[in-house]
């Protein structure tokens, strides 16, 4: 299981994409744990969960 925080700075979106792409391709986990990572005041941020989802079709 990997675990990933979603920052609104694009910066840090280009790493978490290298940090999906490098921890899916060595490890191949089950799943990537995004739950507390797409919250924004303590609830879930469509903006994230949608920045997370197109990152993690990128794979491959």
């Amino acid at each position: 299981m990997i675990q990933l925080h979603v920052d609104e700075n694009e910066e840090y979106i280009q790493r978490l994409k290298q940090k999906i792409d490098c921890s899916v391709i060595k490890c191949h986990p089950f799943g990537i744990d995004v739950s507390s990572g797409v919250e924004t005041n303590g609830w879930k941020d469509e903006e994230k969960i949608g920045k997370i989802i197109a990152l993690t079709r990128t794979i491959g």
